[in-house]
């Protein structure tokens, strides 16, 4: 939970090591919601939010890694439910640290969209002025 009187400082890259510490079933959701956190502190902070769940020096799995980036995805499609250009913009910065996170940066910003109104983005023309083809066929 949140301290009383709220965050006085960024979460530090160690955090993730308390989802490590939880049950197996309840770790998953807690590098989920990791991004979340970091957001509430730095709010719009996207690029150092994907930083925050790809801190090298906290050993971590890499499908804790991908939740944490996924997280980040859905934030951001959350917070910009109706400018997926955003989502592009930080979805193809996580893609330039590897491991396929922009591919699922990007699918979990979808997966909320779709969670939340019921319709695929393509539907209500979100993805049209996208940039990138990979991310207009992901869309």
């Amino acid at each position: 939970g949140v301290p009383a009187g709220g965050w006085l400082a960024s979460p530090k890259p160690a955090t993730l090591r308390v989802c490590e510490e939880l049950s197996s079933g309840d770790h998953m959701d807690c590098y989920i919601y990791l991004a979340t956190q970091y957001l509430l502190v730095h709010p719009g902070d996207y690029a150092g939010s994907v930083d925050f769940c790809l801190e090298t020096s906290v050993e971590v799995s890499p499908r804790s890694r991908d939740l944490c980036v996924g997280g980040v995805g859905s934030q951001v499609g959350k917070e910009n439910l109706s400018d997926f250009s955003v989502l592009e913009r930080v979805c193809a910065a996580a893609g330039s640290r590897g491991h396929g996170y922009d591919r699922t940066c990007f699918q979990w910003g979808v997966s909320y969209y779709l969670m939340s109104t019921g319709r695929m983005p393509r539907v209500d023309g979100l993805c049209d002025g996208l940039d990138s083809r990979r991310f207009r066929d992901l869309c």
